[in-house]
């Protein structure tokens, strides 16, 4: 037993400082077999393979996807310019520390290969551009849901509810559209309340629009009773459509609520990002 002892004793002083002892193949496959051996190895290619994904994801979310917030109440309920505050046009013109929503839309030039009746759409005016055809400087972006298509004969009725047909079709009979982009826990009386009001400016006549002309409206409709003016400045405020070119994008995700601030130009920012579980669209 001692010689034993003596001998891996002696083994041991073969080895150089910092060299550990070679294990033979059966010490090899214990030790590759082990429980807590490859409960390491899975946790650690879990975590590279977490890692990757994220990365890339991130790299996606930050270079394919346009970063936006929302900033004013047009688009209430169903997205959130000032918190508490539907009707923003009380609250005094300060909006500096109120919480927003914010998310991401796509502006890829394919998006419009996959949109569809009742988007939310990013979109510029028609008094966004001057009487060349160019962008003002002053021009910002303005969040809307997209109702009605080019080619297509639309009117609404005294209800709120939309009738669309094909202005190119033979067919003259308007087809009623489902509004369904409700709040499916809203009650009735919210639903009509946010969403049908109507002001006097809505399409009550059938109206046609053309081969690059959109219609689109904010979810906020009907009169602020103390201005007297359209809680959502849109197709049916300015009645004009908006041209395909003036679409710049389309929603993918509401990711949180940010703090408005101010930079130094004056220029409203999105601070504070507090991210929560994305809401698709």
């Amino acid at each position: 037993m001692e010689d034993s002892l003596d001998t891996n004793k002696n083994e041991f002083e073969k080895l150089e400082v910092g060299e550990s002892p070679k294990l033979n193949d059966e010490q090899q496959k214990d030790k590759g077999s082990s429980p807590l051996y490859l409960a390491l190895t899975i946790i650690v290619i879990f975590i590279a393979l977490f890692s990757l994904t994220f990365s890339t994801g991130l790299f996606f979310h930050n270079f394919y996807y346009t970063s936006i917030f929302v900033d004013g109440t047009s688009m209430y309920p169903t997205l959130n310019g000032y918190e508490d505050i539907p009707d923003y046009r009380n609250h005094g013109g300060n909006y500096i520390g109120e919480k927003v929503d914010f998310g991401i839309i796509n502006t890829n030039e394919h998006f419009f290969e996959t949109l569809e009746r009742f988007d939310i759409v990013a979109t510029y005016y028609p008094d966004d551009y001057d009487a060349n055809g160019n962008l003002k400087s002053s021009a910002s972006l303005k969040i809307k849901r997209l109702m009605v298509f080019p080619n297509e004969e639309f009117y609404f009725d005294a209800n709120g509810d939309l009738f669309v047909r094909d202005a190119n079709s033979l067919n003259t009979e308007f087809n009623f559209i489902e509004q369904d982009f409700y709040d499916p826990f809203m009650s009735e009386e919210e639903r009509d309340n946010d969403y049908k009001k109507v002001t006097s400016n809505i399409p009550s006549e059938p109206r046609i629009l053309g081969e690059d002309e959109y219609w689109v409206m904010g979810d906020n409709r009907g009169v602020n009773p103390r201005t007297n003016l359209a809680r959502s400045s849109d197709c049916q405020y300015f009645l004009k459509p908006v041209k395909k070119e003036y679409i710049q994008g389309v929603l993918v995700a509401i990711e949180g609520t940010c703090t408005l601030a101010s930079d130094e130009n004056h220029n409203l920012t999105c601070q504070n990002k507090n991210y929560t579980w994305p809401i698709l669209y």
